[in-house]
């Protein structure tokens, strides 16, 4: 029997936490708002947030802002908690 090579390649935490290691430090906790409801015709379901009602946090420096610029700055939830970068500005 003959084995893959990368055994974990279709592992998304193995992944997602190899990614988090190497870019350790440059790493940030999201904090999401609490989630609000709008009614739709067959109940409700869940309303994207403001992109401005998302905090950023890091380890060392604290509170932290996205730049305009990023592509992330316009996403209003963030399916993880923790965010990677390369450049503090």
């Amino acid at each position: 029997m003959e084995l893959p090579i990368n055994s974990c390649a279709a592992n998304a935490r193995f992944l997602k936490a190899a990614v988090m290691a190497g870019f350790y430090p440059s790493v940030l906790r999201i904090q999401n708002p609490p989630p609000t409801y709008v009614k739709v015709e067959g109940g409700t379901v869940e309303a994207e947030a403001s992109p401005a009602a998302i905090k950023f946090f890091d380890r060392t420096r604290g509170r932290a802002f996205m730049h305009p610029t990023s592509v992330n700055f316009s996403v209003g939830k963030f399916e993880s908690s923790w965010l990677v970068y390369t450049q503090v500005r």
